[in-house]
């Protein structure tokens, strides 16, 4: 292939992967507004038209998040292997089939059994398989960029769809509502997951070299200056991780064979110690075990905050309609959070950044029974704990990529995925829990605690290298 073929390649997998960035941010956004933020607006009604307790409705949502957690890692693998494209569609069939399952259920086990449903089609349609779709395909150099316009996009979610659920349920009613935003889920995901998700499975590793002694990919194709030129669209965009490194130009590099002509084991892209960090060395890792420890703290206050705020605000003295209003500020300042985050990642790593926003979340959650009855004080307790709200949508992708790599992490990113969407589903419950017992204010004050160890718990994890065994895999692995 001569330069200007490549050139052309390159271009125009660039074009192509802004397309499937723009596709996923839209799926996800649509998809959490639907699966995740819809269930808040409905929450009321629906309970009181099928007689069951506010308390059972939440476990059904507590059973959908457990479900995805248990999935995660089996679906990051086939992600790992196969790529996105039917999995996501198929997910998207399965999320629009079962909220018009939900619209008809008459009881609890019926409540129950589609949010099961919804749980599995969770694990294969937000955030976790749409990061590794973009990391699949993405050049390393825009990685970041990429996770971040999706996220940007997706903190959008319960702004539009909490009130958007609200005014169809008050105007046409819980079932209506629900039939509504099954179609609309139907209607984008559906096609733009099975025309935008395309060629992401990984990229096929170097084999060695043919009789002529010719260095040749597992495709027969030829190398040139032993590297391959790559003309398949997911290795134009640079994912050269399964056979080693990627470089500028969509070219691979294998770093894990002996070489006459250079150095063994040479890392183009330093992009984490780990190159090919399996799931069980990264198992090994001490610091793996802080992350998922802040990861898990950190996500069971949130998804508690997202469950009970409005119930908060409403004991403050705020009315339904203003305290609901408040809730929604957290959606659009998790915006303002991610690109503060961005931004902020040139001059600090992602760790000690995620720290440091966990930290004013710990104080501004713990200043809101203070001065929360004030609408002024609300807006800007939650104004502040609302930068921090969807940081971690950002820094677990980065942070997981800078400690291990880019080798399986579908695969990694699964195995912290699993304990993290378990302290989602488990948190509500036992918020809900901790409220009837003791009242709202000490649940609050435990999500400040939660924030303020989650921040630890990061902070401390820059102080522990990635494990021995992680770091010198590469070399050891060939030797």
């Amino acid at each position: 292939m001569n330069s200007t073929a490549v050139s052309a390649a390159v271009g125009g997998d660039r074009t192509r992967v802004r397309r499937l960035v723009a596709a996923l941010a839209i799926t996800t956004t649509v998809g959490y507004g639907v699966l995740t933020y819809a269930f808040s607006a409905l929450l009321g009604p629906m309970s009181r038209d099928l007689g069951i307790s506010t308390t059972t409705a939440v476990g059904a949502s507590t059973t959908a998040v457990l479900v995805s957690g248990l999935i995660s890692i089996p679906v990051g693998r086939w992600l790992d292997v196969r790529g996105g494209r039917a999995l996501m569609t198929a997910g998207s069939v399965l999320a629009a089939f079962a909220v018009l399952g939900w619209s008809q259920v008459q009881d609890a086990f019926q409540l129950y059994g589609v949010f099961v449903a919804i749980g599995v089609a969770s694990a294969m349609v937000l955030y976790p398989p749409a990061f590794a779709v973009v990391v699949a395909v993405a050049a390393p150099a825009s990685r970041t960029n990429a996770i971040l316009t999706v996220t940007l996009v997706g903190g959008l979610a319960s702004s539009i769809f909490l009130p958007l659920t609200g005014y169809l349920a008050h105007a046409h009613g819980w079932r209506t509502a629900l039939i509504i935003l099954a179609g609309i889920l139907a209607a984008i995901t559906v096609p733009l997951h099975s025309l935008a998700v395309r060629s992401t499975a990984p990229a096929r590793p170097v084999t060695g070299r043919s009789d002529a002694g010719e260095r040749r990919d597992a495709t027969g194709e030829p190398e040139v200056g032993g590297r391959r030129e790559v003309v398949e669209e997911s290795e134009v965009a640079g994912r050269g991780e399964v056979s080693g490194t990627s470089d500028v130009g969509g070219r691979l590099q294998s770093s894990g064979e002996s070489r006459a002509d250079g150095p063994r084991n040479v890392n183009v892209e330093s992009e984490g110690v780990g190159r090919a960090s399996s799931p069980g060395r990264v198992l090994r890792d001490p610091g793996f075990w802080v992350l998922a420890g802040a990861f898990v703290v950190h996500s069971a206050a949130l998804a508690v905050i997202s469950v009970h705020l409005v119930l908060y605000l409403v004991s403050l003295g705020h009315p339904p309609a203003r305290a609901a209003s408040l809730a929604g500020l957290l959606g659009l300042l998790s915006v303002t959070g991610r690109l503060v985050t961005s931004v902020s990642a040139r001059w600090l790593p992602m760790a000690t950044i995620t720290a440091l926003i966990l930290s004013v979340q710990a104080v501004a959650i713990a200043l809101l029974p203070v001065v929360g009855r004030h609408v002024a004080g609300a807006i800007g307790c939650l104004v502040l704990f609302g930068l921090g709200f969807g940081v971690s949508s950002i820094a677990t992708p980065a942070i997981l990529l800078d400690r291990y790599g880019a080798t399986g992490f579908g695969t990694i990113a699964g195995m912290l995925g699993t304990p993290t969407t378990i302290a989602k589903a488990l948190g509500p419950l036992g918020g809900a829990g901790l409220a009837e017992a003791f009242g709202y204010r000490p649940l609050v004050l435990g999500v400040a605690v939660a924030c303020a160890v989650a921040a630890v718990a990061l902070a401390f994890t820059r102080r522990i290298a990635p494990s021995r065994h992680l770091a010198q895999e590469p070399s050891q692995h060939h030797e």
